[in-house]
């Protein structure tokens, strides 16, 4: 795995599939805040997470951040694999989990070539380790390499190949919510659609 850090901030190599992060401004953190707090676009029927809030993100909202999160892709490209130029934004939503055993089991995001998560909002307590992000790695010589944990924070934004496997712990008793969301973009990689 290679984890690059807020686009040439630094990177380090270990095995499995290139994780990059970035950090997002305040400014487009505000801006998706207000359009998940504002959004009734109920998208839980198409996705696994255990959390009574999940929503689509308006298509303006979209439009306003679609130049950012592509030059993250574009920029991820650059040290996953060939650069892939035909890369579009396909969709956006916010999981928003609230209660104490609102959790999101593993899975992979299909039908895109690349996905990502970014934070909005953390607890203000939760217990140590519960809540993160954490990737399964491929298998290296036949051994399991994972999981991998990044602890959430405010702004951070990571891309990844869409057959990462991830999941998020059960929070437990905590205070505040835990706000995060996904996109997923289409490309040209090993004959996905574009």
């Amino acid at each position: 795995m290679t984890i690059k850090i807020g686009g040439k901030l630094g990177e380090h190599s270990q095995f499995g599939p290139v994780i990059s992060k970035f950090k997002m401004t305040d400014i487009l953190v505000k801006t998706l805040n207000s359009d998940c707090m504002n959004t009734t676009i109920d998208y839980k029927d198409r996705l696994v997470g255990i959390m009574e809030h999940q929503l689509l993100a308006s298509d303006g909202c979209m439009e306003a951040v679609e130049p950012f999160f592509l030059s993250c892709v574009a920029e991820h490209t650059q040290v996953s694999s060939a650069p892939d130029k035909n890369v579009t934004m396909n969709d956006l939503w916010y999981n928003r989990m609230t209660n104490a055993w609102d959790h999101n089991p593993i899975h992979f995001h299909a039908n895109c070539a690349y996905s990502s998560v970014g934070f909005l909002k953390v607890p203000d307590e939760q217990p140590h380790g519960t809540g993160n992000l954490c990737f399964y790695m491929e298998a290296v010589a036949g051994y399991p390499s994972g999981p991998v944990t990044f602890v959430p924070a405010v702004g951070d934004y990571y891309v990844f190949p869409w057959h990462l496997q991830h999941f998020v712990n059960p929070i437990g008793p905590f205070k505040g919510e835990r706000r995060s969301f996904s996109i997923n973009f289409s490309g040209t990689k090993r004959g996905l659609k574009t």
